[in-house]
């Protein structure tokens, strides 16, 4: 169990919850969860009317789905209400509480028994409920589980309006009494929140594969886990487990689409890429969870984190991986960029990694070079079985006896940084020669020596004619041509930038010097539609080297003294997993 501090009116309650919580909370919106919060702070007099473990507890069962039992019991208990609710029926029982609890709906169902309101036959009450003798059988509901389905109702009212549910709750008068009675009724109100929640919540194979995530790590970790929890070795061991592709024991019917589990479905796991790319996502998300179970505490901002408070670069850098941007690669082979042959497309394929696994790469760095060696052959297997191929040749891939070495690719990822380094740098000497305003913006990102407040005191002439310092902000919005071009001509000036912006602008004419790619010719890079694609393509280039110098070193890392072993392992590994998926069409065996 994960555990979370609540604050309510300065009083701190410590409330367990499940460990799925914070990957499922992540996805909800503003507008579910002001909904939340509307339930949360009904107050009539005695303080919130539903506890933080009630609370709790509806937030868990709404943002799994996983409402279907709870509201056919809520019908059940609806039944009761209207016999002991007087001229206002299930109102007056559920909405005339000041605090939602067991004792008090025990109380107010004890009193209108004992005043001759009676629950009438069929229904008896009991030490631990109400019971509804029906004709086919009985059903109890315990008074422990009333004030979560109180508040399950008030959501509800919240969610879909008071007159909606209440025209759906009335048909339970005309409904039979027995325990299928509730059927139709729970049905159409379930039907509805699903309707109502598709606006709110992630979709349902997003979730289905959220559940599937946190049983198996549950399962793993004897029944609690941490986001430290979810690396490389969970990865591997979601994908080799056998039922991966199985539906979750006890997940909410409206969840499980058979014909959503074939091979390609968003939440199949048989290729290891897949099954990396979900864990990420998972990762991701519970990240963000945590960080909002942070921030609904009221936290202030700052960097006492003895003191309770969040680190806003921490805030920031989660919500930025959570609302993640569109890919810098696919920016990259977009207008205006596209006007540039930054990448290839072998060299952006040799980068599918940071694709699929996107700022999660470098805290799953083994998977990553997993996914990029032997993702890639369990590719070319699956193209090989579409196509027919002999069973020999899809044999040779299943052995994987021609995949590079993990000391392979990590050589090669180093000449792919090499690669986006000088074609960033060759778009920094084409903004140069352009007098371009984000020729700057790249010298401060590259140079760490160099202030940009030594170009704010250009020589320009004064208003009365004579020679003088005139100040001139750094906006490019509200810079002129004229100081644009002083400006960008000063960087080469060590007097005025400094030695690390001179060496720069250096090593950017190296780079461009003999480059033949797409829009970097002399005579075209200089044009207005190719500079927009060097001043597009400059900081996503930066970006992008970033991410992968990262990935590279975290690999390393991941992998120890001797990767070679570790690759020799994985290869049986997988070769084996691969057999087990493909090898009845080939009789192959790797024993």
């Amino acid at each position: 169990m994960l555990w979370k501090d609540i604050t309510s009116e300065g009083v701190r309650f410590l409330e367990p919850i499940s460990a799925e919580h914070p990957a499922l909370s992540a996805g909800r919106d503003v507008a579910l969860e002001q909904a939340f919060r509307t339930v949360a702070d009904i107050d009539l007099g005695a303080g919130p009317k539903y506890g933080p473990r009630v609370m709790a507890r509806l937030a868990q069962v709404v943002s799994a789905r996983a409402y279907g039992r709870p509201l056919m019991e809520l019908c059940h208990l609806v039944r009761i209400a209207e016999r002991t609710g007087g001229r206002y029926g299930w109102t007056g029982f559920f909405f005339g509480l000041q605090v939602a609890r067991a004792t008090a709906f025990r109380g107010v169902l004890e009193e209108a028994s004992r005043r001759g309101r009676g629950l009438g036959s069929g229904i008896t009450l009991e030490d631990g409920g109400v019971t509804l003798n029906y004709e086919d059988r009985p059903f109890t509901v315990s008074y422990g589980r009333m004030p979560f389905l109180a508040a399950l109702l008030e959501f509800l009212v919240t969610e879909l309006g008071y007159q909606r549910v209440d025209k759906a709750l009335a048909m339970l008068r005309e409904a039979p009494f027995r325990l299928d009675g509730c059927g139709p009724i729970s049905n159409t109100l379930s039907r509805a929140v699903y309707d109502r929640l598709k606006e709110h919540l992630p979709s349902a194979h997003v979730q289905r594969v959220f559940q599937r995530l946190v049983q198996h790590l549950c399962h793993r970790s004897g029944g609690s886990f941490r986001l430290e929890d979810v690396d490389d070795d969970c990865v591997l061991a979601y994908w080799m487990a056998d039922d991966a592709v199985e539906p979750v024991p006890g997940a909410d019917p409206m969840l499980d689409h058979p014909a959503d589990r074939k091979l390609g479905a968003p939440d199949d796991v048989r290729t290891f890429q897949r099954a990396a790319e979900q864990v990420a996502r998972f990762r991701t998300a519970f990240e963000a969870g945590l960080l909002r179970h942070e921030m609904d505490r009221a936290a202030p901002i700052g960097s006492d984190r003895a003191a309770g408070e969040i680190d806003a670069d921490a805030v920031l850098d989660a919500l930025e991986r959570h609302e993640a941007p569109i890919d810098p690669m696919d920016r990259l082979s977009e207008p205006p960029a596209d006007r540039v042959k930054f990448l290839n497309r072998r060299e952006t394929e040799q980068m599918e990694t940071l694709r699929v696994l996107g700022a999660q790469a470098v805290h799953l760095p083994v998977s990553a070079i997993r996914v990029d060696v032997f993702g890639a052959i369990q590719r070319r297997i699956v193209q090989a079985v579409r196509n027919r191929e002999t069973p020999q040749i899809i044999a040779r891939l299943i052995r994987c006896e021609d995949v590079p070495t993990y000391v392979e690719r990590l050589k090669a990822w180093t000449g792919l940084e090499q690669h986006l380094e000088r074609m960033g740098l060759a778009a920094l000497c084409a903004l140069v020669e352009g007098r371009r305003p984000e020729a700057i913006l790249e010298v401060v990102e590259r140079a760490p020596g160099f202030d940009p407040v030594r170009l704010r005191a250009i020589v320009a002439p004064a208003p009365d004619g004579e020679r003088g310092l005139k100040t001139v902000p750094l906006r490019p919005s509200v810079l002129s041509e004229g100081a644009i071009s002083a400006m960008i001509g000063a960087l080469t000036r060590e007097e005025i930038a400094g030695a690390d912006a001179v060496e720069v602008l250096t090593c950017a004419r190296s780079a461009l010097r003999g480059l033949s790619r797409q829009g970097f010719a002399h005579g075209v890079r200089t044009q207005p539609e190719t500079l927009e694609a060097m001043a597009t393509g400059a900081p996503l280039l930066r970006h992008v080297h970033r991410d992968l110098r990262k990935l590279r070193s975290a690999t390393g890392a991941g992998l120890g003294a001797d990767p070679e072993t570790v690759f020799r392992e994985d290869r049986v590994r997988f070769a084996r997993r691969f057999e087990a998926f493909y090898g009845a069409q080939t009789k192959v065996s790797v024993q």
